[in-house]
């Protein structure tokens, strides 16, 4: 359980999570759960003070699920074709 901040995850933040810490453990690189980490706590900051609504928590772990699909170029012909802000997101994340 302390590997997982969280006491009840949502499934966007649970699922994001567990790909990170695969990704960590098929290559051997921990940017993703930096990455994670750094990307979730500073999120729960903005949602804590009141700025954000609670649905833009998805929107963010969407904007990160394709920068670590762009990161890691795993993904397919698809998402360089048809994802036009695709290396503007993964800018945010580097």
């Amino acid at each position: 359980m302390f590997l997982f901040p969280l006491r009840y995850p949502s499934f966007p933040v649970a699922f994001l999570f567990f790909l990170s810490f695969f990704l960590f453990l098929f290559s051997f690189n921990f940017l993703p759960l930096l990455f994670f980490f750094l990307f979730y706590f500073s999120l729960k900051i903005f949602l804590s003070s009141g700025s954000f609504p609670h649905t833009t928590e998805k929107i963010f772990f969407f904007l990160y699920f394709f920068s670590l699909l762009n990161n890691y170029s795993f993904h397919l012909y698809f998402f360089k074709k048809f994802c036009l802000y695709n290396s503007f997101f993964s800018l945010l994340f580097i």
